[in-house]
């Protein structure tokens, strides 16, 4: 039970860690209020669905094929963890500064779920974070396989509300900084 209480944390951690899709949901969410993020959100999930299945297949392939192989790469999974959490450490203590982040151009729902397919599936750090969270937490004990599906696809169903949150601030932020008379920050 540690070990789902630590997969949770970690992946909550990660997915506060502001990156190009967390900017995407929260342009999306200034622009069109929270729930016009959602189809943003949506394509963000479903790349990582695919992305997520790529590390399931190759862990559970490396794990049947060559099991000794899977100790090394939990190390360096647990390695890109720690410098993952460094790095988000490290932005939200410093900051990264101010990006401009175009509002989206068109209103159409199907447009905005392909953006945020086509940009969380132009970043294989992804990958990397599935295959570095998925070795560490499955472990090689007895259900590794069960675990292996189940904590991924948990991974990628723990980001909606996550996201959704971004998107509702993004929206509370948007509204607020209107002023009477004045333009909203999506027109």
């Amino acid at each position: 039970m540690l070990w789902v209480a630590a997969f949770v944390l970690t992946n909550i951690l990660l997915d506060l860690a502001p990156g190009s899709a967390v900017e995407r949901v929260v342009s999306e969410g200034m622009s069109k209020g929270w729930l016009g993020a959602q189809p943003a959100i949506l394509g963000i999930l479903l790349a990582d669905l695919v992305w997520c299945f790529l590390a399931i297949s190759a862990l559970f392939t490396t794990m049947v094929t060559m099991p000794l192989l899977l100790y090394g790469a939990k190390w360096f999974g647990l390695t890109c963890l720690l410098v993952l959490l460094a790095r988000s450490l490290h932005v939200a203590i410093v900051g990264r500064g101010v990006h401009e982040v175009p509002p989206p151009p068109s209103p159409h729902v199907l447009r905005s779920v392909l953006r945020g397919f086509e940009l969380q599936t132009s970043r294989p750090a992804a990958l990397i974070f599935f295959v570095a969270v998925l070795s560490v937490f499955t472990g090689s004990r007895e259900g590794w396989e069960d675990r292996l599906v189940e904590f991924g696809f948990f991974a990628v169903a723990l980001e909606w509300p996550l996201f959704t949150l971004y998107a509702l601030a993004a929206a509370t932020a948007g509204r607020g900084m209107a002023r009477r008379g004045d333009k909203t920050v999506g027109e």
